[in-house]
């Protein structure tokens, strides 16, 4: 669940390409995308497009997630009237990447400053609308199982240090305060769990696919923040230091709850999907 591996952006890359590339671009990348010889990092759909008409780039795109260890980039940009996505590698002649730090450990950021970069028109890659909702739904569900795997590791390391813990000469884990938290815990993981599950399901068509999708991400990344966050304090003391984990399953579950749309975000829309329908 930790590993500083660009998941995200390479699920992202083979969603994108195999809905709206063309062959050449399928050919091109999928396989190595399979394989992980090609790690992507790519920009959200509501990123701002950067202007990719003629055949050099001068720009700047900030906030690229994982982008300081993708071999390839997938940045939101303009051509033609278009909007799409552009693929550029990590190494093109001009491309620098600034990395920033973040308190989540297993992942990066970073600035991507194109300068007199070339450009190649048969690396773009066109959008509708419907492409920007599906990419938004696939990013939705991998956050979603993403937090929701740290919020089962979290909880699992936490009981495992309740087995072993004591205070006033008996285990902590037969106090029974600290079981109903536990078990309270383990009951909102099942639920969340079913909300993924369900969203994941459906299938691209289904009218309600986006919705589910959304709802999942925005209510499993908040409890499973909340459910990290309590687990520092089930641990103690011990729970604020370096050498136990649950401080770093909260940091990525806090950055799990602002990717791809902040709760308050993903509930305005949440609202205008189901006003309109």
């Amino acid at each position: 669940i930790l590993a500083p591996a660009p998941m995200l952006g390479t699920t992202l890359a083979v969603g994108l390409l195999s809905l709206a590339g063309n062959e050449a671009q399928q050919t091109q990348w999928l396989p190595g995308l399979a394989d992980g010889s090609v790690r992507a990092a790519f920009g959200a759909p509501s990123d701002t497009a950067l202007a990719a008409d003629g055949s050099v780039l001068n720009a700047s795109y900030p906030d690229l997630v994982d982008a300081a260890s993708a071999t390839t980039l997938f940045l939101r940009a303009s051509r033609d009237g278009a909007t799409g996505w552009l693929i550029v590698p990590a190494d093109a002649p001009g491309l620098s990447i600034e990395r920033h730090a973040l308190a989540d450990t297993s992942r990066n950021l970073a600035t991507v400053t194109l300068a007199g970069v070339a450009i190649d028109a048969g690396h773009f890659v066109t959008s509708a609308s419907t492409v920007d909702d599906a990419m938004l739904r696939i990013g939705a569900i991998a956050i979603s199982a993403d937090a929701l795997g740290g919020g089962e590791a979290v909880l699992a390391c936490t009981i495992d240090y309740l087995k072993v813990r004591e205070q006033f000469g008996v285990l902590i884990g037969s106090f029974q305060a600290l079981k109903h938290r536990v078990a309270d815990h383990q009951a909102t993981l099942v639920a969340a769990r079913g909300l993924v599950e369900h969203a994941a399901s459906l299938a691209w068509e289904d009218p309600q696919a986006l919705l589910a999708a959304l709802s999942a991400k925005q209510h499993t990344t908040r409890i499973i923040a909340e459910m990290a966050r309590d687990c520092i304090q089930l641990h103690g003391g011990v729970g604020f230091t370096s050498e136990f984990l649950p401080h770093l399953y909260l940091k990525r579950a806090k950055l799990n709850e602002v990717l791809f749309g902040t709760r308050i975000a993903l509930l305005d829309r949440i609202a205008d999907m189901l006003e309109a329908a």
